[in-house]
């Protein structure tokens, strides 16, 4: 019951209309996704830069996974 006595409760329909509203943005938004990748991707393949950006992405991600956060599933050695 709500505290507000003017105020209509939600129906079925009202909630499968915002869930399709969501499904529908979410869709959309991993649509423009894949297109920024398609283009991003696109444009280093035309600068012609793809062995040097490897080269730098790996330098990069390489030395933070060196750091050793402690959440390793590996047992410690001693």
């Amino acid at each position: 019951m709500s505290k507000h006595p003017n105020r209509k409760p939600i129906s079925r329909r009202d909630i499968v209309r915002a869930v399709n509203i969501q499904s529908q943005h979410g869709s959309l938004v991993s649509m423009r996704l894949d297109d920024m990748e398609k283009i991003i991707g696109e444009y280093i393949e035309y600068k012609g830069d793809e062995k040097e950006f490897k080269k730098y992405l790996d330098g990069k991600y390489k030395s933070e996974d060196d750091n050793g956060s402690g959440t390793d599933s590996s047992s410690s050695e001693e």
